[in-house]
């Protein structure tokens, strides 16, 4: 094989290990500075990087040193060529006139025969005939396509050949998955063991893994994955159409005139036109079709008059084309007759003609004839008709109304025959106005018409192919194909009629000869005729003359003749306009339509002659006509051709010989001063001469400078610089000759006039581009017309590289116009270079690569690419910009890769890339563009062959990424600069990396190529190797910082590459690997295993967050509302991957338990959001900022950050099913090379091995996929049974959890497997250690985890599975030889595991009722005294319940009785730490009473399998007491906080760890500052409690129970009220439920026995007198209380309320079985006393209320306390003080007994002394506007202490003053 060498000069430090024949090494020489690089820093530094060069195509060496796939390196010699296509004429003979045709010589010829035709007009008819020339790839199908899926597109839309066929929705098998049962759904049992597994239990000798188990049924991820990378083609570029002559929005319109009769008969004959007109823009949009239906009779009416009449002539059917339709266009058909008198006369006949007498039709077709005979050659108007085309909606009109039929047999029209009969006479002078008028009177229905009719048909060509009839082009040249029979059969003919364009739509190239000019005579005015003659009936005489020396010279025969006329083939040299009669300001309709010559010079011109028509037949006179006029127009003027439009000419009464010169013309005489009376409008049709003054400058010029272009180069600056000012529809019509002439004069000249040339090129390009707001003019020209036949001194590549690049440096003002069309020149370089080639036959393999430029021309390349690299470094802030000059350096590199030696462009793609490094705030911007660049380079059709894919790829000793760059360049550069995002603070820089390599990977998927070819997709594939490793040593970067879509993204990438890479490559890698390395191999596993995983409903809102809600026995379902939205914003900074690794020391892995019953509201951690420490932990944090995403497109969910994830829930299955396949077979392959490893001991990868598998069985999976995973489970169990049940560690743990599920499932097939499985768990766990003590904990551990998912589940099928394992180790003895009492023992399980069921079942059935449900939760957790890690866990569960209910406080205190547990356990199991402090309590006052332990006996036997969750270790203590910090601080509970800080200090104190003993005691001085300010304020709130009874036998075992609720202080007594009926409304009914009144007693008989009663009441805590001396504090109040108080007041006569001295109160006083705080919100009441109180001692009891009132607001409560007392002094009520002492101390006093008598007084007594304290308390603590209102309550305190003295002597009480402070303790009892 022959290497590709590079030969330029000045190349980057890049050293090229050619793979070609040792001899021919492509080394390359470097400069000073190198070539910049990377580190993972993001440094700039010099690197010497030695790159294998690909092999060359076209001669392959069978010794390359490399072991290189030889079938992906096979490329056609023919890959690149130049393909020359005629170009299409129509007609079937050559529109060029044939003395110039016959003429055509070689290129550089001119034509001596014609001397006066101008070169450009040469050029311009030789491009007609020359072919198109556009390069062809062989392979071109395989780029700029994208892969299925990529846009909705159907199959057919592709080409044939390019991508395997996608697998139809309807061909994608369902998957049967869990999850999608209804409930209630498949219970029924049918088998109840899965026969297939059983076979795995039989002892025998080890069984071969059961790969095979994976090997079925596979699909394709990427068939399945749909979330696709946004946006448009790979390549962007359009490859340009072929030119055309006409718009693809064009379409055409067929008119046939089949029949026009006029009700008096034929009696005259009748010539017709029409044309389009559109009445909106008052224009004319077509040329007219001339028609003659006469018959020949009628016709022979003319004489001497006849014209020649040929066929094409007689031609009925016109081909209109139209670019748009709109109501606004109509048809206009104009009939003319033989010119008679005043139009009215003769026209009178045919409206009467129903009254004309026979004598006298006679006598007018005399007459007729006589005119016919005399004036036959002068028309006059005889009627027009309208005709509209199109509905309001555009459509074309069905019908008029009148008639209508099909035309028959042709499938090529739509559309059909219309009845016109609205013909005419003309108003308003022209035809806009005429149109108005008749719309009018049509609409009046008032219309005078000819009675008549004109029967058209009216079809638009649906199939150009299939037309029934032969065509005529516009200028009578017959079109292809054309049936010769038709040639003299008008009928089978139709004439296309030229459209007259009007703005974009003339924007074509001209690509045929044309040269025709159509002028339409409007109006002319001889109102102010000098002359004598008459001058009333005026005709216009037409005629082209290239003289003026005889004004009455023959005219050249250029012009088309109609039907009347005498013409020789078709042509004539002159025509006369129809008459309007007696009128000296005629309008005029007629059109004459003239071919020009191809040589036109400045003498040509038009000539019209005005004569006057002697229209009276019977006067004698010898001339029927008299000149009055002349007038002329030249058709050349400075060398360009007349414009279009509207011309006023001057008319002249006589003519001179030689009129056109200016001494001349002063002696004409001209009417109205040399004003134009005259109008015409003309319309050019050409392609030879362009009317546009800059174009035809920029042609005179450079004709003129061939000679001596040096000379002329300002002039040529000039000129082409004035080409932007063209009109740009004419410039598009002349750009291929212009362009052709601007390359020659760019490549002949110097590189400063080139830079010139070149910025003016810019503009034209610009400025086309602009106006017509598209590029594709511009694309069809580089496409197909653009042939590089321009010869100059400099090759045009590279030309353009120098000065386009030396513009860059010198930073040329408007440089960047060239940037946004750079596309532009670029196809220009890559398109002159393989032309070049191809002239130099160097295309093909013959040649090396290397020696295909000149090294000048390669480094003119290489140097713009340099600048080009810098502009876009340095126009980074303008985005788009930049983004696109980005794109289109790609673009060229790509193409380059064709034709250009590899080693050289491959140091050129190095280079850009490097380059485009930076440190600044737009380094994500520039990663950006870097990746477009990469992706675009990357769809290359010979990709692969460029990358030298390997038969047999090795794991080298080195740098793995470092090596297969060499080997594979543009891979392992994609790879590079993913790897490198990794390591920048801006993680959003993946994105785009993540795209494209997906994009390359659906590509290789995909293309047909290597379809089916195993062994080349493993080649192709593994070249991706290292990208495995890179997302290994990113993973921690991936899990913190990506978002679910971003993941999926990488991830899909990733088990691709994974599933079909090669698979000896794959078992070296993990042979060689590192632990660490190969543990975090298994952590990826995981991860995509959580990403992929089906879910049933995808939400909306959260994405496709597959997490669990803790709702369900499935393994995971979507998170619904509200709270799911506040956890995905988590997803972003969590990990969400639960993967289960040991601990140091064989420590079990009881987190697992702690993770799962995490409450899933807004403020949980999910449980797929804790990271295992050791895998956590394998790989360093990459990444310190969140990663910014950006959108992506598509129909998709929303994802975690905005993305959007697909909703294809069957493809997602399909999806999730085949990663899981994937995953499966890869860790089989793992444990059949690690099986000793595995066996071991000390295994470094079991736990992680089973861990994936239970991880896989805790997904949704489906039917299909579990078959396969549990096979190759009950493999696991037999084979690695001593390591699962003799070693520590925690595999049984989570393994028995996934079974138990598993046996509870709908799915019958699924829940047969795992009754198998556990059956096989206890028989080997027995089979192994002689007893299945693990094997029995971790079973009772997994179904108190599944209970604790959810309240919820249903257990009838895990019981049933259960009951069948008995019932089998029953009969087999589990497998067991001997006797064995293990069936026994696992019936006894059975039966404690039934009662933990029925447990659950109870909860299940409270689930609506919050607080049984906290009692069931901690009841359960009581059942296991003797399973501490079951109780830890339940007691868990509960505090994940208070939590999703916001009960702190319960929280807590659950939180606390756990970690006293944890402290406790470990004493009595002798295990360290065993000195946990348990003080406790202070913060929990029942810990007596709540801390059963059992004895130490009972736990010994189960050494090693309990108290081995976390929380059974300092840190795991610590983080319950301080997860009950948080809570309590949250609730206001600074005191309890405070207290717990107490149990954790000692141990920051043992461990000497100062950090934490600072921010704990910092914490804590907080804390206590919190607690003084609000002692000091003693206005802080607590709890409220409430009584509620409950009556009613539905209630169960509450009926007749009292319970004392606690709710938080901002619960009142009507909230609570309403929670509570709402809540058992809900449950028993609205109409079951009432509430009781709490005013009164309740009678039981009187209620009625069907429905439920509510009592409640409000109560508040009580203490004994003692209690109070050391509860000084609200919070001390409020804390360890557990007896309250509340009163009822009634009457004797049965009110509830009376007189105060009738005023009796009961007050009833309650005890609860524990104390508040605790673990539940409500307690059961267990003891109640009332006592009644008297008149007067309910009036003491008022009077010691407001003593302790006062006495506790004065502490700090002043606004409580300025209210007591302006309720006690100025607004008193009933039982105010003074009331008091009236009723009870007044003249009464002796009805009562005197001690209360004596206790009132001196209860009065310490009131008003109290009064008085309080008020000179607030008149320190009021606000000056308060002062009024304390001088009031003053006044009245000294009025009360008088008033008092009436009833006792208040200076000097009788009675000791302390006896009123018996009234509390009387009170309290």
């Amino acid at each position: 094989m022959e290497g590709e060498k590079s030969s330029v000069p000045s190349s980057p430090q890049i050293t090229v290990n050619d793979s070609g024949s040792p001899d021919e090494r492509s080394s390359v020489a470097s400069d000073s500075t190198g070539v910049p690089s990377r580190t993972p820093s993001g440094v700039i530094g010099t690197v010497d990087l030695k790159i294998n060069a690909p092999i060359s195509f076209e001669v392959f060496n069978e010794a390359s040193p490399l072991p290189l796939n030889k079938q992906l390196q096979s490329v056609s010699e023919d890959d690149v060529k130049v393909i020359k296509s005629e170009k299409l004429v129509r007609t079937e003979s050559s529109p060029v006139p044939k003395e110039i045709s016959d003429n055509m010589a070689s290129r550089d010829d001119r034509i001596v025969e014609y001397p006066g035709l101008h070169p450009h007009v040469y050029d311009q008819v030789r491009f007609f005939s020359e072919n198109w020339s556009f390069v062809e790839r062989e392979k071109s199908i395989f780029t700029n396509i994208p892969p299925p899926f990529y846009e909705p597109r159907t199959l057919k839309d592709f080409p044939s050949g390019v991508h395997v066929s996608p697998i139809e929705a309807s061909d994608i098998p369902d998957q049967i998955f869990e999850c999608d049962q209804n409930e209630g759904e498949d219970k029924k049992v049918v088998e109840q063991f899965d026969s297939s597994l059983m076979s795995y239990n039989e002892d025998g000798k080890s069984k071969p893994i059961p790969l095979s188990l994976t090997k079925n049924d596979r699909t394709d991820v990427f068939q399945m994955y749909q979330n696709y990378p946004a946006g448009t083609l790979l390549d962007i570029r359009k490859t340009g159409s072929l030119p055309a002559s006409s718009s693809s929005n064009e379409f055409e319109l067929l008119v046939e005139i089949e029949e026009l009769q006029m009700a008096l008969g034929e009696i005259e004959p009748l010539f017709g036109t029409m044309a389009l007109w559109d009445v909106k823009k008052e224009q004319k949009i077509s040329e007219n079709f001339n028609f003659d239906l006469n018959s020949s009779q009628t016709y022979d009416m003319l004489g001497s008059f006849k014209g020649s009449r040929d066929a094409i002539n007689l031609v009925n059917k016109a081909i209109f084309n139209l670019s748009y339709q709109s109501p606004d266009i109509f048809l206009v058909i104009v009939l003319y007759r033989v010119l008679r008198k005043d139009e009215d006369d003769p026209l009178e006949p045919y409206f009467k003609f129903s009254t004309i007498k026979p004598k006298d039709k006679s006598k007018l077709q005399d007459e007729i004839k006589e005119y016919c005979l005399k004036l036959g050659k002068f028309k006059q108007v005889f009627g027009i008709s309208v005709v509209p085309l199109f509905d309001e909606k555009g459509e074309l009109l069905i019908s008029t109304g009148e008639t209508r039929k099909s035309k028959q047999n042709s499938p090529s029209l739509s559309g059909g025959l219309f009845d016109v009969k609205s013909i005419s006479k003309l108003r308003g002078g022209d035809i806009p106005s005429h149109i108005i008028e008749v719309e009018k009177e049509r609409a009046k229905q008032k219309a005078k018409t000819f009675p008549g009719n004109c029967k058209l048909g009216i079809y638009k060509i649906v199939d150009y192919e299939s037309l029934p009839f032969s065509r005529l082009d516009p200028s009578l040249q017959k079109v292809k194909p054309f049936n010769s029979d038709h040639a003299t059969h008008p009928e089978q003919m139709a004439r296309e009629i030229r459209k007259f364009k009007t703005g974009e739509c003339s924007m074509n190239m001209q690509l045929e000869y044309v040269n025709e000019l159509c002028i339409n005579l409007i109006s002319a005015n001889f109102s102010n005729y000098p002359g004598s003659a008459s001058c009333r009936n005026i005709a216009v005489d037409v005629k082209v003359l290239e003289s003026d020396a005889d004004p009455n010279a023959d005219g050249l025969p250029f012009i088309i003749g109609k039907s009347y006329h005498k013409t020789i083939n078709m042509m004539m040299s002159r025509e006369i306009s129809s008459v309007t009669y007696h009128n000296k300001k005629p309008k005029f309709l007629d059109e004459v339509k003239i071919k020009l010559p191809p040589i036109i010079s400045e003498k040509h011109h038009l000539f019209f002659t005005f004569y006057h028509i002697q229209c009276d037949t019977k006067k004698a006179k010898k001339e029927e006509k008299a000149e009055i006029g002349f007038a002329f127009i030249p058709l050349l003027k400075s060398g360009v051709i007349m414009d279009d439009g509207l011309h006023s000419l001057p008319v002249g009464t006589v003519f001179q010989p030689h009129y056109r010169s200016p001494k001349v013309q002063e002696v004409i005489k001209w009417m109205d001063s040399k004003k134009g009376v005259f109008n015409i409008k003309t319309k050019l049709t050409s392609s030879v001469y362009c009317q546009d003054e800059s174009i035809q400058h920029f042609l005179s010029t450079y004709d003129k400078s061939m000679t001596n272009l040096e000379a002329h180069a300002s002039e040529i600056i000039e000129a082409v610089e004035k080409l932007s000012n063209a009109n740009i529809p004419k410039l598009i019509q002349m750009f291929p000759v212009v362009m052709k002439k601007v390359l020659r004069l760019f490549c002949d000249l110097n590189v400063t006039v080139g830079e010139s040339i070149f910025m003016s090129l810019v503009a034209v390009v610009e400025k086309i581009s602009i106006e017509t707001l598209r590029d594709a003019y511009l694309e069809s020209y580089l496409t197909y017309v653009f042939d590089n036949s321009q010869s100059g001194r400099f090759e045009l590549f590279e030309q353009l590289s120098k000065v386009w690049a030396l513009l860059i440096r010198n930073q040329h003002p408007k440089i960047a116009e060239a940037f946004k069309y750079s596309w532009f020149f670029f196809g220009l370089i890559s398109k002159s270079m393989v032309l070049h080639l191809n002239t130099q036959n160097s295309l093909k393999g013959s040649t090396l690569r290397s020696d295909r430029f000149e090294p000048e021309a390669l480094s003119a390349l290489q140097i713009l690419i340099q600048e080009l690299v810098k502009s876009v470094r340095e126009r980074i802030t303008s985005l788009n910009p930049t983004r696109l000059l980005n794109a289109q350096i790609a673009y060229f590199m790509k193409d380059l890769l064709s034709i250009l030696d590899r080693s050289f462009i491959f140091k050129m793609i190095y280079l850009y890339s490097t380059q485009l490094d930076s440190k600044s705030n737009s380094e994500s911007v520039l990663v950006a563009c870097k990746f477009s660049f990469l992706m675009i380079l990357n769809d290359h059709e010979h990709y692969v062959p460029l990358n030298s894919p390997l038969e047999r790829y090795q794991i080298p000793s080195g740098d793995i990424l470092e090596h297969f760059w060499q080997n594979h360049f543009l891979v392992g550069l994609l790879l590079r600069e993913i790897s490198i995002c990794f390591s920048q603070r801006d993680p959003s820089v993946l994105i785009p990396g993540m795209d494209t390599l997906r994009m390359i990977l659906l590509k290789h998927n995909f293309d047909a190529r290597y379809a089916g070819e195993k062994s080349q997709m493993e080649s192709i594939i593994s070249m991706y190797f290292p990208f495995i490793i890179i997302i290994l040593d990113n993973l921690a970067a991936v899990k913190a910082h990506c978002s679910l879509n971003e993941k999926r993204n990488i991830f899909i990438c990733w088990l691709y590459i994974l599933k079909g890479m090669s698979l000896s490559l794959l078992k070296e890698w993990w042979s060689s690997e590192t632990v660490s390395r190969k543990i975090a191999f298994f952590q990826a596993l995981h991860i995509a295993i959580d990403i992929f995983e089906y879910s049933r409903e995808y939400e909306q809102e959260t994405g496709g967050n597959y997490e669990s809600s803790g709702d369900t026995d499935s393994p995971s379902v979507s998170k619904k509302g509200k709270n799911a939205k506040k956890v995905q914003k988590k997803e972003s900074r969590k990990s969400a991957f639960p993967i289960m690794i040991p601990r140091k020391g064989g420590k079990s892995a009881k987190d697992a338990i702690e993770s799962y019953f995490v409450p899933q509201d807004e403020g949980a951690i999910s449980p797929r959001e804790k990271t295992p420490v050791s895998l956590a932990n394998s790989t360093p944090s990459l990444l310190a900022s969140p990663l910014i995403a950006s959108p992506m497109m598509g129909k998709r969910l929303r994802g975690s950050k905005g993305e959007q994830i697909p909703t294809d829930p069957k493809r997602e299955a399909n999806l999730s099913c085949e990663v899981s396949f994937t995953i499966l077979e890869t860790v089989l392959l793992f444990v059949q090379d690690f099986k000793d490893e595995l066996l071991s001991k000390n295994s470094h990868y079991l736990v992680v091995v089973f861990e994936t598998f239970t991880f896989l069985m805790s997904k949704n999976q489906s039917n299909r996929f579990l078959s396969a995973l549990f096979g190759a489970l009950a493999y696991m169990i037999v084979e690695f049974k001593k390591p699962l049940f003799r070693f520590s560690h925690s595999i049984c743990e989570e393994l028995s959890f996934q079974i138990i599920r598993y046996c509870n499932f709908k799915l019958n097939e699924p829940r047969a497997a795992a009754t198998t499985l556990l059956y096989i768990l206890i028989s080997n766990n027995y089979k192994e250690m002689k007893n299945f003590s693990r094997a029995k904990l971790q079973i009772a551990i997994a179904i108190s985890k599944l209970v604790g998912i959810s309240s919820k589940v249903d257990f009838t099928n895990l019981e049933t599975s259960i009951s069948a394992v008995v019932q089998k180790g029953k009969q087999s003895k589990f497998g067991i030889r001997g006797s064995t009492n293990l069936p026994e023992q696992v019936e006894e399980m059975a039966h404690r595991l039934f009662g933990v069921m029925r447990d659950s079942q109870k909860m299940k059935e409270s689930f609506w009722d919050p607080e049984r449900t906290s009692e069931l939760y901690y009841q359960i957790s009581k059942g296991f005294i003797d399973s501490p890690d079951l109780r830890v866990t339940w007691l868990e569960n509960l505090a994940s319940f208070h939590k999703q209910k916001n009960n702190k406080e319960e929280y807590a205190q659950t939180k606390i009785l756990t970690s006293a547990l944890v402290s406790h356990y470990l004493k009595i199991c002798n295990r360290n730490p065993i000195d946990l402090p348990d003080h406790f309590q202070t913060v929990f006052p029942n810990v007596d009473k709540e801390l059963l332990l059992p004895p130490p006996s009972v736990l010994e036997t189960l050494e090693g399998e309990v108290c081995i969750a976390r929380m059974f270790s300092d840190e795991g203590f610590t983080d319950l007491l301080k997860d009950a910090i948080t809570a309590l601080r949250e609730g206001h509970l600074y005191e309890s906080c405070v207290e717990v800080y107490q149990n954790i200090l000692p141990i920051c104190r043992k461990k000497r760890d100062y950090n934490q003993q600072k921010e704990f005691y910092t914490d804590l001085a907080g804390l206590c500052s919190t607690i003084v300010v609000g002692n000091e304020s003693n206005n802080r709130l607590f709890s409220n409690y409430y009584r509620v009874a409950f009556i009613g036998k539905k209630f169960d075992e509450i009926d007749g129970s009292e319970f004392i609720y606690k709710e938080p202080s901002e619960i009142r007594l009507v909230d609570f009220t309403e929670r509570l009926l709402l809540q058992y409304k809900s449950h028993f009914g609205a109409e079951n439920v009432h509430l009781l009144p709490n005013t009164k007693s309740v009678v039981i008989s009187d209620l009625n026995p069907d429905f439920l009663y509510l009592q409640i009441v409000s109560v508040e805590f009580h203490h004994t007198a003692d209690e109070k001396k050391n509860r000084d504090t609200l919070f001390e109040q409020n804390n360890n209380i557990h007896r309250f108080t509340f009163e009822t007041p009634f009457t004797k006569n049965g009110k509830a309320h009376g007189d105060l001295g009738e005023q009796y109160k009961r007050k009833t006083f309650l005890t609860v079985e524990s104390k508040y705080p605790f673990v539940v919100k409500r307690l059961k009441v267990i003891e109640k006393t009332e006592v009644e109180l008297s008149p007067i001692e309910t009036a003491l009891d008022i009077i010691d209320r407001r003593i302790n009132t006062f006495r506790t607001d004065m502490k700090g409560n002043f606004k409580g306390l300025f209210m007591a007392l302006h309720g006690s002094l100025l607004a008193q009520v009933n039982a105010g003080p003074m009331e008091i002492c009236r009723i009870f101390l007044g003249h009464n006093m002796t009805k009562y007994a005197r001690s209360h008598v004596r206790k009132l007084v001196s209860a009065m007594a310490v009131f008003v002394e109290t009064l008085g304290q309080a008020l000179k308390v607030n008149s320190t603590a009021i606000k000056p506007d308060q002062l009024p209102v304390q001088e009031e309550m003053e006044g009245a305190f000294q009025n009360m202490k008088e008033e008092f003295r009436l009833y006792m002597n208040l200076d000097n009480p009788e009675e000791d003053s302390s006896d009123s402070s018996d009234s509390d303790s009387d009170s309290d009892d």
